[in-house]
């Protein structure tokens, strides 16, 4: 049973990860995973997915095109439940994600192994320093 909800995990990480790939700021000819934007997505074991991620600008005018664009693509992932976008402007150091210690990039268990919450990021970019901003999208 565990081995089948690792690997129903590992399939939603990697559809995940293909929606966040089709999503672009109409601005840039570059994904907003690869681009960096995303910098935290949570899977719990009720496969609700939750998405920390930046935008180029904090005064992007497409941001609400950009935000909803993302909820809706990985909200059609096969298995998900249901999706929140924390939008934040903080750098990705402030909210002790770093490089250095192996948190880009890759796929850890930020919580206790026993709630078996998966979490992986995205490339590392840097972002701007502003104060966190929470945007719950239904």
């Amino acid at each position: 049973m565990a081995e089948e909800l690792e690997n129903e995990y590992l399939r939603i990480e990697e559809d995940i990860v293909a929606a966040l790939r089709t999503v672009y700021d109409p601005e840039i000819p570059v994904n907003v995973y690869d681009l960096g934007l995303i910098y935290c997505v949570e899977l719990t074991d009720e496969m609700f997915v939750t998405i920390t991620m930046t935008l180029t600008a904090p005064n992007c005018p497409a941001a609400d095109f950009i935000l909803e664009d993302v909820r809706m693509k990985v909200e059609d992932v096969e298995g998900v439940t249901g999706v929140e976008i924390q939008l934040t402007f903080r750098s990705r150091v402030e909210q002790g994600y770093d490089e250095r210690r192996g948190d880009a990039g890759v796929r850890l268990p930020l919580a206790a192994m026993s709630e078996r919450k998966k979490v992986f990021f995205s490339p590392v970019m840097p972002t701007s320093d502003r104060a966190i901003t929470r945007i719950l999208v239904p």
